[in-house]
């Protein structure tokens, strides 16, 4: 049976975009994955924690792809533009990597441009003026 996984960041507008799709095709099955014990002390923001936690998560994230692989075959991983470290776990299971941007058009556009901001730049782009 061909399966495609999707793997949303820990952010609640990041899970709640994918959970419906549950409710229209009940095929779907949800892995949940351990909790990860940090100490949110050692971290200078919650976006540092979420990007610790996604990273550490990485081992649960393969158990959990070897788990589907033994009666699947994943044909495509989904991640959430925040998941990016698990897209070495794609590489190993031979499976391309997806996207699922929750953002508007807008947003994915600014995203996108960044790296075009980057190399034609030497300025920091906390320091760069914005053009109206």
């Amino acid at each position: 049976m061909a399966t495609v996984v999707l793997y949303p960041s820990p952010g609640m507008g990041h899970l709640i975009s994918m959970p419906p799709t549950s409710a229209t095709f009940p095929a779907i099955n949800f892995h949940h994955l351990p909790d990860i014990p940090l100490d949110p002390q050692i971290f200078p923001s919650m976006e540092a924690i979420i990007f610790e936690l996604i990273r550490r998560s990485n081992p649960n994230v393969k158990s959990a792809l070897q788990s589907v692989s033994l009666s699947s075959n994943i044909t495509a991983f989904v991640i959430d533009p925040f998941c990016r470290p698990a897209i070495s776990l794609a590489d190993e299971f031979n499976v391309p990597v997806y996207y699922f941007f929750t953002s508007g058009a807008c947003c994915l556009a600014q995203f996108l441009y960044i790296p075009t901001l980057d190399r034609t730049t030497t300025e920091s782009f906390k320091d760069m003026t914005l053009i109206h």
